[in-house]
């Protein structure tokens, strides 16, 4: 009889477990292998050691290598590899009449020296740091990291510098401990970014020191230490133990309210005084919350507050919801009272009263009094005024404690014992400053809200020499090491060590000290003694250079994992890699001057057979560029790509195109925009050791439809119209060769096609922007930004003075400040005498809802409507337009700015010909002219797969 599929399951997981107890662990975090290069019988073919270890076993499965790739193949290859940018056509040019037998060499020397080589590998380095420039969704606060972009600038710099890859690490982990405040280094802050720009999890501070220690461990290490969160790893020598022992050290760090200036120098006035408005909008938030603190506790000491609180802390559910509806009560100090109440000894005569008391049931209550009067102490004095004469309530008890509690308070001698009750250390209203938002009601909340997004729409215009670093910094009191009963902080176990994770350990426990631990772990993770770090990522740098890493699963170094292809190859690669200072430089030229790299990726009929996947590395691996190499691509083949290095980001596909580097743009964590995903970007929510890599119909439809691509493309098109043989001069661009006789004349006859012209008629609609005077709507002027799916003013919202405006094609969002508005504008195609419907809705529960205008031309104000949560019919006419005058359809604020989006989307009908033009349907897009034909091969061109592909 067959064992049930669950009883073999669990006997699979049990047997993993028990293998790693009983002392069988990964080979990775084991010491060194035998690194020595393996003698071979055709030595001719080796460049360095590392052909040693791939003919070896090439050899013993009576293979051979494949011959070297052609010149202009290779420096392609080379190119694409060190920084993402394919060879122009001088360089190819120079290369290949090149005499020297060292030019590959020497091209190398090149751009590892070129800047563009940072800004490559720095993209690998953020696909582990799940690097983005926002938080994901985070309620109504702001979402984005303002400063996140110098953790990018500070990892392009760093590789560039070629620091030591264990310096590199340590800074990233402790950079703060590195370089106390004061001292020299200050700029190294910003690699603190690697524990901060991670996703906010709605701020579960343990969802978010999961998510850093999986970076730390997983990233740096190839383990995946997170899987003990809630029990021991199933399959990995990590325990939970392990696990809080990180927890202890990252969560005895915070990020500090008022992040550090990474600048020295001196600012310019105005620096001065863009600094100066920064503090005076942040203190404004300080403020407003301090005061609103003291009159919220000043307010809850009052005995009608008092009561109430009290009892609801001890009532049952039902009554509980009756009591907040009727007294509006705080949550927060409900809980607060009824830990309070937890905590004081049954024989005080106050509480031990109010103890025996609140359980007692509507029925039972006299009873309860009367029985509770013949127990309770006669003295003091007061403590018979509880309960004579009897309370008829539990709310008429409540309400004598709390008026003993206010006299008490306001100094009364004999009640000296609970003066401190209320306010004092450890009492209910004792709410700590950081927590004060949890007094506040909707309408505080609102009015805070409305505060710090004014400071945050500052913030999002910062200059660069202002930058701050998203650092960290240890809390006074750090928490002791405890383990989480099945991940559940609320049942925490007995304290522990602080210390490593002990499978890393060489058997010698780690301590990771007694203050945060930060800078001792950082230690102890790039230790030379131990290869796991050195391994890592010396077979990530093969991995983007080979598409293939010696490891296949780069992220999970664990019983789980792949073995090694070559074991020794690697351990000779960490090794040497220690052994010559860490520098990733140098690793780049051991594994570019091989044999190895160099060979043909062209397909072998003996290869199929023996080695489909290529893990004895008999060739090449072909392989297709990713999404910022496809960008960059675009806009260097256009001309159009902007050299400009570091800085603030720029949205990646917004209308007026960006040329920045694709590194350079605004990485979204919560909406990805749909052109990265297709192509497979990382997703900024995880750590991403590799990205995976799909061939699906969302990419082809991107190149054919994109008005990116097609702008590209004319500007390709524009490039080659200038040589005298545009054909070719456009397929050395698209494609880094010169077009075939069969291409030329195909291509030729292409051009000469009377291809049919993509011309779309204009709208008449436009978005825009203006302000309301006198009943006048004045200075429109059209919003510049188009996203894909909405226009606004500026690049990123919200925005200083504009804060979230935007329309999209069925509503949006007004200006924060008045008078403006946000404007759709209708412009006659004719002669015409029109009629106007629609519905104005504002779907929020919450504000004061939003205000419409309908102008006519000269900008004279026709109707006026106002919606506030709910929807307000929009009608108006007939009205009689001239061709080329316009009607605005504006929308702003209430009178206090927030939650002002709206829907509205008006439709515009021809009283004479029953013509209709609807807002949604009509909304326009950026006007493109029609591509010419040279453009459209262009286009083709970039379809192709040469375009895609490095070789």
């Amino acid at each position: 009889m067959r064992p049930p599929a669950a009883l073999i399951f669990t006997l699979l997981l049990l047997s993993g477990a028990l293998g790693w107890a009983s002392g069988t662990k990964p080979w990775a975090t084991e010491g060194w292998l035998d690194t020595r290069p393996p003698e071979v019988h055709d030595a001719a073919w080796i460049r360095n050691p590392i052909d040693r270890f791939v003919l070896a076993k090439l050899e013993k499965e009576g293979l051979k290598p494949s011959p070297e790739a052609a010149p202009e193949v290779l420096l392609a290859r080379l190119h694409h590899s060190i920084t993402g940018l394919p060879p122009s056509a001088g360089q190819r040019a120079g290369f290949l009449a090149e005499p020297n037998p060292a030019r590959l060499e020497l091209a190398m020397e090149r751009l590892l020296a070129d800047p563009a080589y940072g800004e490559r590998w720095a993209r690998h380095w953020l696909d582990i740091a799940r690097y983005a420039d926002s938080k994901g969704y985070v309620f109504l606060e702001d979402r984005h990291l303002h400063f996140a972009w110098t953790y990018r600038d500070w990892v392009i710099d760093s590789l560039n510098r070629d620091i030591p890859y264990d310096r590199f690490v340590r800074e990233q982990i402790a950079a703060d401990k590195l370089h106390p405040e004061g001292g020299p280094g200050r700029e190294n802050l910003a690699a603190l970014g690697f524990l901060t720009v991670g996703r906010r999890f709605l701020n579960n501070q343990h969802d978010i020191l999961d998510d850093r220690i999986d970076v730390v461990t997983r990233g740096l290490l190839g383990l995946t230490v997170a899987c003990a969160r809630c029990h021991d790893h199933k399959n990995d020598p990590v325990t939970m133990e392990d696990y809080y022992s990180l927890y202890a050290v990252l969560a005895a760090s915070r990020e500090p309210d008022d992040l550090p200036l990474l600048g020295t120098g001196s600012l310019t006035p105005a620096e001065q005084a863009f600094q100066a408005e920064q503090k005076r909008r942040d203190d404004a938030v300080d403020d407003y919350v301090r005061r609103r603190r003291g009159d919220l506790i000043a307010g809850f000491s009052r005995p009608e507050a008092v009561a109430p609180h009290l009892l609801a802390a001890t009532a049952d559910t039902a009554l509980q919801t009756d009591l907040a509806r009727e007294h509006d009560l705080n949550p927060t100090l409900v809980a607060r009272w009824r830990e309070f109440l937890s905590m004081r000894p049954d024989l005080d005569p106050l509480w031990s009263t109010w103890k025996a008391l609140a359980p007692a049931s509507g029925g039972e209550w006299d009873k309860a009094v009367m029985k509770r009067r013949q127990e309770a102490p006669k003295s003091p004095a007061w403590a018979a005024g509880l309960l004579e004469p009897a309370p008829a309530t539990h709310m008429d008890l409540a309400r004598r404690v709390a008026a003993l509690l206010s006299a008490a308070a306001k100094g009364d001698p004999a009640l000296a014992t609970y003066r401190a009750v209320l306010a004092g250390p450890g009492g209910p209203l004792d709410v700590p400053p950081e927590q004060t938002g949890k007094l506040l009601g909707r309408a505080d909340r609102d009015a805070q809200r409305d505060l710090q997004r004014q400071a945050d729409e500052w913030r999002a215009i910062t200059p660069p020499a202002l930058a701050r670093a998203m650092a960290l910094e240890d809390i006074p009191d750090p928490p002791r090491a405890r383990v989480f009963k099945r991940g559940n902080p609320l049942r925490q176990g007995a304290e522990i060590p602080k210390r490593f994770v002990a499978c890393l350990a060489n058997g010698s426990p780690i301590s990771l000290g007694s203050g945060s631990g930060r800078l001792e772990l950082a230690n102890a993770i790039t230790r030379p003694d131990h290869p796991l770090l050195a391994r890592v990522v010396v077979n990530r740098v093969w991995m983007h250079h080979f598409g293939e890493g010696l490891i296949r699963t780069p992220g999970d170094f664990g019983a789980r994992g792949e073995e090694p292809t070559h074991p020794g190859l690697l351990d000779w690669l960490a090794r040497d890699f220690i052994a010559n200072g860490w520098s990733l430089k140098r690793l780049h030229r051991q594994i570019l001057g091989s044999a190895t790299w160099r060979q043909s990726s062209a397909r072998r009929g003996d290869l199929e057979t023996l080695d489909p996947e290529n893990r004895l590395l008999a060739r090449q691996n072909l392989r297709r560029i990713d999404w910022e190499t496809l960008r960059d691509k675009l806009l260097l083949a256009s001309g159009s790509l902007d050299a400009a290095r570091g800085g603030p980001p720029e949205p990646v596909l917004s209308w007026p195109w960006s040329g920045r580097r694709t590194i350079y743009t605004y990485v979204e964590r919560q909406n990805v925009p749909g052109a990265p995903r297709a192509f497979d970007a990382a997703s900024p929510d995880t750590s991403t050791p590799r990205r995976f890599e799909t061939l699906t119909a969302a990419q082809g439809l991107f190149l054919l439809n994109s008005p990116f691509v097609i702008e590209q493309a004319a500007g390709m098109a524009r490039r080659a119209r200038m040589e005298s043989d545009p054909v070719t001069a456009l397929f050395r661009i698209a494609w880094g060769r010169d077009p075939t006789s069969r291409e030329h004349i195909e291509a030729g006859k292409f051009l000469g096609l009377p291809l049919p012209a993509r011309v779309a008629a204009p709208s008449a609609w436009a978005c825009g922007q203006a302000r309301v005077k006198d009943d006048t709507l004045i200075a429109y002027a059209p919003l510049s930004r188009f996203t894909g799916s909405a226009w606004q003013a500026t690049p990123l919202l919200p925005a200083p003075g504009t804060g979230k405006m935007h329309l999209t094609s069925t509503g949006g969002h007004p200006p924060s400040d008045h008078p403006m508005v946000v404007v759709r504008r209708f412009t006659a195609p004719a002669d015409m005498t029109v009629n106007i419907a629609g519905t104005l809705e504002h779907p929020d529960y919450r504000g004061d809802g939003v205000r419409a205008w309908l102008a006519g031309p000269g900008g004279k104000v026709i109707a006026s409507w106002k919606s506030l949560h709910g929807e307000v019919a929009t009608t108006a006419g007939p009205i009689r337009l001239g061709r080329g005058q316009s009607l605005d359809f504006a929308v702003g604020p209430g009178e206090n700015p927030g939650y002002d989006s709206f829907l509205w989307a008006p439709v515009v009908t021809d009283a004479e010909t029953g013509a209709t033009h609807d807002a949604a349907r009509g909304f326009p897009g950026p006007a493109q002219p029609p591509p010419t034909p040279l453009a459209q091969l262009a286009q083709t061109l970039v379809l192709g797969n040469p375009f895609h592909f490095v070789e």
